[in-house]
């Protein structure tokens, strides 16, 4: 499966942004466009990421499996 993003934003304004599929450490620079593209939404993000275990990033890449989980196969959750 292509990478993909799965991005939710709740009432409070906190972010969760899920990189699925993106192998290695491909998704730092997609990480950084949407920082700055949800900045222009006024939407401003603290991260606190956890890495993912290279079996999951490779599980991910094989089936294109979410785990709410982020860059570089770490979870990004932030605030507004």
């Amino acid at each position: 499966m292509a990478p993909r993003i799965m991005v939710e934003i709740d009432d409070q304004g906190t972010v969760k942004a899920d990189f699925i599929a993106f192998p290695d450490r491909s998704c730092e620079e997609v990480e950084k466009r949407l920082r700055r593209e949800l900045a222009r939404w006024g939407v401003v993000t603290r991260a606190a990421i956890t890495p993912k275990p290279r079996d999951r990033i490779a599980l991910e890449c094989a089936h294109g499996q979410s785990t709410k989980m982020s860059p570089h196969g770490r979870s990004a959750h932030g605030a507004s």
